[in-house]
């Protein structure tokens, strides 16, 4: 959608040779009016994916798999269309509009472009296991390459505009070791992750072609550190009781952050080191096979992303001082089967969280993730399962949330309160398929307008799609998305309805 404040408006045209007429009144979701001038046109897509994996066994217990995925994308918008026209009915993409009021509003072919982007990935992943020994070992390095898109003054690609970019490596290893007992179930092990990601603008002499730039406005970027060692044993204390106590020890460093911008001093951030215990407990009472009654508490600790950290969009704005949130649970349920058909669980729960990291506005239009000072949140989730016989079976999960800042008591609105799933599923033979739909309350904040630009909206979509195994080796797929094609806004005017036709081959 290609839009323009109505308190931009003129008295007299930027260029009286080229007037023209079409601008539709709208409203932005902040109550602002609008003028719309068309849009940048249909996304398209295209994905090339090469999947490659060599196994060896050592014997029936023991086996070393590697996988490579390598995988390039890109997005880009064909045939803008502009609803302004001239005098003789041609379509205009420059110029000035002439609006109901008496005023104009200018507009140029830089209005109507939109991002050309890409993202280039290779995965490696190396895994071994040993089933005798309850051993589990995983290395994997994940190298995005080129990742970001371009964007300019014209349509043909020709005139200036700028390319971003954040390409961001992580390597990652994971151990975990299980001695499983008459009494007790102990588990231990750890996982590390190092990341980096360096996210950069540079101005383009001509935007379609992103090595024609003509010098870089500016970067920034970093690295950072997560580990943790843990532990967690399953005390089986009777027939009917059981505890479960579990305790994590999580490292997080963020550091080489720096900031250049294009004729300033380089800014370097300071390098910052966290180290949290987080325990885990829970109780269970089983008064039959069918029957489980629970109570648990737990501290978590989670840090701040290199994307939330250090990257920058249209959307949203980097924010290199965020810390890692923590949040302490308290949740009691129950887990009944009611028959062999029926399945149900219900759980209550309590979060407090300690510098919670959620995105709020900034007095530019964009969001930026900030830590929240404490933010609790209150939920009952509900869940049913029910096969009906052999071949379909249903769901439904209901899950109805609260979410506050302590501090000063407002709602939390990037949580939604409402949220409802529920399906169908057939499976039988080398068949398989499934239509289920969801439904998400509204997040938009109060003072903002629904069903516009820049809203939350609530909405209910349905998806359907069939998988079909015709090889042993080989599965046909069809998927619809969006199936009524339910028209919504998440930020931006949400996906309409799609399909997805596939063939996977697995070697």
């Amino acid at each position: 959608m290609i839009y323009k404040y109505a308190y931009n408006a003129k008295d007299k045209p930027g260029n009286p040779d080229k007037i023209g007429t079409g601008a539709i009144l709208n409203q932005h979701s902040n109550g602002r009016d609008m003028y719309i001038l068309g849009n940048p046109g249909g996304g398209r897509s295209e994905d090339d994916t090469y999947n490659f994996k060599l196994q060896y066994k050592f014997n029936d217990a023991q086996s070393l798999t590697y996988r490579y995925t390598h995988d390039k994308y890109k997005y880009f918008a064909t045939d803008p269309e502009t609803f302004i026209k001239d005098s003789q009915g041609n379509k205009m993409f420059e110029g000035s509009v002439l609006l109901p009021n008496g005023k104009y509003l200018d507009f140029n072919e830089y209005d109507f472009t939109d991002y050309d982007g890409r993202r280039t990935t290779d995965r490696h992943a190396l895994a071994y296991k040993d089933t005798a020994n309850k051993i589990d070992f995983k290395l994997g390095v994940t190298n995005v390459k080129d990742f970001g898109y371009a964007t300019g003054d014209d349509l043909a690609g020709q005139g200036g505009g700028y390319d971003t970019n954040y390409p961001n490596k992580t390597y990652k290893a994971d151990f975990q070791k299980v001695w499983e007992g008459s009494k007790n179930n102990i588990v231990v092990g750890f996982d590390i992750e190092k990341g980096s990601m360096d996210y950069s603008q540079k101005y383009l002499e001509h935007w379609g072609d992103k090595d024609s730039a003509n010098y870089l406005y500016y970067t920034m970027g970093g690295t950072n550190l997560v580990g943790a060692l843990f532990v967690q044993d399953a005390i089986k204390l009777s027939d009917v009781y059981s505890l479960d106590l579990g305790l994590r020890v999580d490292y997080y460093q963020k550091k080489d952050g720096y900031y250049n911008e294009h004729g300033k001093d380089n800014i370097e951030r300071p390098t910052e080191k966290y180290t949290e215990l987080s325990p885990k407990v829970a109780f269970r009472y089983m008064p039959d096979d069918d029957t489980t009654y629970y109570a648990s508490y737990g501290h978590s600790f989670n840090p701040p992303t290199l994307y939330q950290l250090y990257r920058s969009n249209s959307s949203f704005e980097a924010n290199p001082d965020l810390k890692p949130e923590t949040t302490d649970t308290v949740e009691v349920g129950l887990k009944k089967q009611f028959s062999p058909k029926l399945y149900s669980s219900l759980s209550v729960y309590q979060a407090k969280s300690k510098d919670l990291i959620d995105y709020d506005y900034l007095d530019n239009g964009k969001k930026q993730y900030m830590n929240l000072s404490s933010v609790k949140r209150q939920g009952i989730e509900l869940m049913l399962d029910y096969k009906m016989d052999d071949k379909f079976s249903t769901f439904a999960n209901l899950t109805l949330q609260n979410a506050t800042d302590d501090t000063t008591g407002s709602k939390l609105y990037s949580i939604p309160k409402q949220i409802l799933k529920a399906g169908l599923k057939y499976n039988y033979g080398d068949v398989s398929a499934y239509i289920d739909g969801q439904y998400v309350s509204s997040r938009t904040y109060d003072g903002q307008i629904s069903g516009k630009l820049y809203s939350d909206d609530a909405f209910f979509t349905a998806d359907a799609g069939i998988n079909y195994k015709f090889m042993k080796n080989a599965t046909l797929s069809f998927a619809v998305n969006n199936i009524f094609d339910r028209d919504y806004w998440q930020w931006y005017k949400a996906a309409g309805r799609s399909w997805i036709l596939g063939v996977d081959f697995d070697f």
